[in-house]
């Protein structure tokens, strides 16, 4: 049961927070992704994982 509600668990502490680190430095979410995750960026891991996290949720709502 727990493995399905994943999302919720994963989305609830936070929520909008990479949203507002995009928005702050003038970047929509996708393009935020693409530099967070490009290799040898400097951010840190919290951002890497949201921006992971952002990418996984992107391609889920597609379906």
């Amino acid at each position: 049961m727990k493995d399905e509600r994943w999302i919720q668990e994963a989305t609830s502490k936070n929520r909008g927070a990479f949203k507002r680190q995009a928005a702050r430095r003038g970047m929509t979410t996708a393009e935020f992704i693409r530099v967070v995750l490009r290799p040898g960026s400097r951010f840190n891991a919290r951002t890497k994982r949201r921006a992971s996290l952002a990418r996984t949720l992107m391609k889920l709502r597609k379906k």
